[in-house]
């Protein structure tokens, strides 16, 4: 039981913190020009910042709720792609709206987001 507790809330800590760090770049619904066409530059920029906020919740929450490798390395695949999938749901959203929304775009920049997040976490409980 207390595992699968672990498993809920470390879903919803991450998920919380990926929503805060996409809110500089939410897909307005009010934007006049199309977005930026640089999805590299903007995906390795999401992929820094992901390792970044990692590290410091890292160093701010060094206790882990999943303490089983197993389950870390499923986080490690399965977050990523539920965040992919929520930015892209959000931003196609928001896109029937707004035809200068590329939601494709934004199903990378979470998808990188997370996968820095979650690797830069993992990688410190296998160090602990």
């Amino acid at each position: 039981m207390e595992e699968i507790l672990g498993i809920a809330l470390q879903f919803i800590a991450e998920i919380f913190i990926d929503v805060l760090a996409s809110l500089p770049s939410w897909p307005s619904s009010r934007r006049q020009r199309p977005e930026s066409e640089r999805i590299i530059l903007f995906s390795i920029l999401w992929c820094v910042v992901g390792g970044c906020i990692g590290w410091l919740s890292a160093l701010a929450l060094p206790a882990f709720f999943l303490h089983d490798p197993s389950l870390r390395l499923a986080n490690l695949v399965i977050a990523p792609l539920v965040s992919a999938a929520l930015g892209y749901a959000l931003a196609h959203w928001r896109w029937r709206r707004n035809l200068n929304i590329r939601p494709f775009d934004h199903l990378w920049y979470s998808f990188f987001f997370t996968l820095a997040f979650v690797g830069v976490r993992y990688a410190y409980a296998a160090a602990a």
